[in-house]
């Protein structure tokens, strides 16, 4: 994580700070309405409420604010050898940057100390993101609540042993699909407006998204998500324009970078494109994305003119490759 990021434990001074992140991104999700957390009464003294026994919240901090945080506590209604992960959000300007898989190893390893066998979570469709960090960090979904939270809208369940010696079956491994899929599934559309959402925060132009699904599904467009363990977290399409196909919506969620998932999405284009016949690909992108400039050029993508109906702008960049 960037050295100006602190993951430490929670005192009084963040308690508004947290009490915003929460109200910040649980509507984000569609959880605000009754049955979620952010009800809950402890949501406006953390602090006090994680400095019981066997209880440890810990906070994100940047420049001497809490983005993010997420705590642990026993699971109410539920036996003396279960804890909760609770309340685990942080804003967007957290997310991407591994301060989450940090925190969740700082919690897993409280509940441990605080003697604890199993964590148990609970959380919505939707927050895909975090399901998969949960899965890639040893829980198993389960079909049922546990205890008695009084969160009854979640609808996603997980369990942690965290005896990990202990555990007879390993877990199983997420699984990583890549594979061509409709943009105007539901759980892919999520997807699609997250992306939209990120080239408007950069001030580039777009049409709107029902156009850009639709163009999407046409005959000569190849559109692939990357699943893991069904959830679809990354994203790209091949336009086929004859002498070259042009790819387009390169996007992985901000939570799922830094893994090497968007190189893998690039691969798995490229060979789609080159099952299909094309010979070369041609890109634009814009000047702010580092990141993904990054990833071309170590792709062996090299700049090139402007092509197609695009124009020479000062923002863009353009880029091609032989396959």
């Amino acid at each position: 994580m960037p050295a100006d990021y602190l993951i430490r434990p929670i005192e009084p001074r963040d308690d508004a700070d947290i009490a915003a992140v929460i109200r910040t991104v649980m509507p984000e999700f569609g959880a605000d309405g009754p049955g979620f957390a952010i009800h809950d009464a402890e949501v406006d003294r953390m602090s006090q409420a994680y400095s019981l026994p066997r209880t440890a919240y810990f906070v994100v901090e940047k420049d001497g604010h809490a983005i993010g945080g997420g705590g642990i506590a026993p699971l109410e209604g539920g036996d003396a050898e279960t804890c909760e992960l609770r309340k685990m959000y942080f804003l967007r300007e957290a997310r991407g940057t591994g301060a989450a898989s940090q925190l969740i190893r700082r919690c897993l390893d409280a509940a441990r100390r605080a003697g604890f066998s199993r964590c148990y979570l609970e959380t919505l469709t939707g927050m895909d993101a975090a399901q998969t960090l949960y899965l890639r960090h040893g829980f198993t979904r389960i079909d049922a609540p546990m205890g008695g939270t009084g969160h009854f809208s979640c609808d996603r369940f997980f369990l942690r042993n965290l005896n990990d010696g202990d555990l007879i079956v390993a877990p199983t491994p997420p699984s990583l699909v890549f594979a061509i899929d409709d943009p105007g599934r539901d759980d892919v559309l999520p997807l699609i407006e997250q992306l939209h959402g990120y080239l408007s925060d950069l001030d580039r132009h777009l049409p709107p998204p029902s156009a850009s699904v639709e163009s999407l599904r046409q005959p000569h467009t190849t559109f692939m998500t990357a699943r893991v363990d069904g959830i679809p977290l990354a994203c790209g399409a091949g336009v086929d324009h004859g002498d070259y196909v042009e790819l387009k919506y390169m996007y992985v969620l901000p939570a799922c970078r830094g893994m090497g998932l968007g190189k893998q999405m690039l691969e798995a284009l490229e060979q789609q494109i080159r099952a299909n016949g094309g010979k070369i690909v041609k890109l634009e992108t814009g000047t702010a994305q580092t990141e993904s400039i990054e990833l071309y050029e170590r792709s062996g993508y090299r700049r090139c003119r402007p092509f197609g109906e695009h124009g020479a702008q000062p923002s863009s960049i353009f880029m091609e490759k032989p396959l």
